[in-house]
C-alpha cells in the first residue's frame, strides 16, 4: 500500500535501528504507514528540567522571603517592647531587687497558698478557691470552693499573696487588705481573730508588694522599707524581738537608700 503523506510542518520521519519515528528537525512532511512516532524526549526532557528548576527556585525564594518577613516582625516586636519599657518574659526572673527605686511594682497576679489559690482578674477583682476553713477565700463563709469565687468588696487590686490560711491583697492606692486566719495577728488589723472577709491592715500606705507566710506577713513599701506582722517566733519579724505583732512593725536595717 502506498504511504499517504500528511501536511504537518516541522516534523520529518527519520529511521533509527528498528525504530521509525518522527523527529522535530525543521520544515518537512509527515509520512504515515509503517512509521512509528516517537517524541523528541531529549529536547522535551531538557525543557521540563529547566521549568522544574525555575519553579523550585521560585519556591526557595518565596520560602526565604516568608522567613525573612517573620524574623523582621519578631525583631520589630522586640524593639518596640523594649522601647515601650516592656522587658522580654525571661527578663522577669532577673528584675532588680530595688524595684521601688526603679519606679516599678512587682505584681503577683496569681498566688498558690498551702491549700488555697488567689487570682487577680483583669477588672481588678480577686477570685479564690480551695480550702476555706479559716475564711481565707474571703467570700464571707467557711465553705470550701472547688471552683473560683469572687472576693466581695475588693477592687483595684494589683497584687495578691496566699499564705497557709490567710490572704493578702495590695490595692492600687497602696493599701493592704487581709482575710482568713488571724490566730497570731497575721492579718495586721490589731486583732487575733479570723476574718471571713477582707479587713484593712493598720498603718500601711505606699505598699508595692506583699508576702503571706504561715503565721506572719511582710510588705515592701515604695520607700524601700519592709514591714512585718504576726508571729515573732524565731525572730521572723526582723524587729529584734520574738514577740507577736498584731500591727505592722518595721524590719530593722532595711531602710531605703
Amino acid at each position: 500500500m502506498k504511504a499517504r503523506s500528511m501536511g504537518f510542518r516541522g516534523v520529518r520521519a527519520r529511521h533509527f535501528r528498528g525504530l521509525r519515528s518522527p523527529v522535530v528537525t525543521g520544515p518537512t512532511r509527515l509520512r504515515s504507514g509503517r512509521i512509528h512516532f516517537q517524541e523528541s524526549v531529549g529536547a522535551l526532557g531538557d525543557s521540563v528540567q529547566r521549568v522544574v528548576k525555575q519553579r523550585q527556585g521560585w519556591r526557595m525564594r518565596d520560602g526565604a522571603n516568608r522567613w525573612a518577613g517573620r524574623l523582621s516582625v519578631a525583631w520589630l516586636g522586640l524593639i518596640l517592647a523594649v522601647a515601650c519599657g516592656q522587658a522580654p518574659a525571661e527578663a522577669g526572673a532577673q528584675a532588680p531587687l530595688n524595684v521601688a527605686r526603679q519606679g516599678l511594682q512587682v505584681h503577683a497576679r496569681l498566688s498558690a497558698g498551702d491549700n488555697h489559690t488567689l487570682a487577680v482578674h483583669a477588672s481588678g477583682g480577686v477570685w479564690a478557691w480551695g480550702d476555706n476553713s479559716n475564711g481565707q477565700l474571703g467570700d464571707g463563709t467557711t465553705v470550701d470552693r472547688h471552683t473560683p469565687v469572687r472576693v466581695p468588696g475588693l477592687s483595684g487590686v494589683v497584687s495578691v499573696s496566699a499564705g497557709y490560711a490567710h490572704s493578702l491583697a495590695v490595692l492600687s492606692d497602696g493599701t493592704v487588705w487581709a482575710w482568713g486566719s488571724g490566730y497570731d495577728g497575721q492579718l495586721g488589723n490589731g486583732s487575733m481573730n479570723d476574718s471571713r472577709s477582707p479587713v484593712k491592715v493598720s498603718g500601711l500606705t505606699g505598699v508595692v508588694s506583699v508576702s503571706a507566710s504561715r503565721l506572719h506577713s511582710l510588705a515592701l513599701r515604695s520607700d524601700e522599707t519592709v514591714w512585718a506582722w504576726g508571729s515573732g517566733d524565731g525572730g521572723r519579724l526582723g524587729d529584734g524581738f520574738t514577740v507577736r505583732r498584731v500591727t505592722p512593725v518595721q524590719v530593722v536595717g532595711l531602710n531605703g537608700g
